[in-house]
């Protein structure tokens, strides 16, 4: 038993690495922010008394949550998950 769980610690940390190598860990913080200012244009369009300022805030939101699909995708991906075949 302890052997399954020295080595699926071992796969775990690998596979920290590989997509930290791979810019995995950058990309987690990018959806943050991108996902962050999404919200933060929707909340402002949504405060905007004038029609043409919540228009340009909804466009900034629909530019930012496009960001966020675009590297959704992009982290599905790179998942690959580490365990053997039985």
């Amino acid at each position: 038993m302890r052997q399954i769980v020295d080595n699926f610690r071992l796969a775990t940390r690998a596979g920290r690495v590989a997509l930290k190598a791979l810019g995995a860990g950058t990309m987690t913080n990018d959806l943050s922010y991108f996902r962050r200012r999404a919200s933060e244009e929707r909340t402002a369009a949504l405060n905007a008394r004038d029609l043409r300022v919540r228009r340009v805030h909804c466009e900034m939101a629909e530019r930012y949550e496009d960001r966020v699909r675009g590297m959704a995708v992009h982290h599905e991906r790179l998942y690959v998950p580490l365990v053997e075949a039985s």
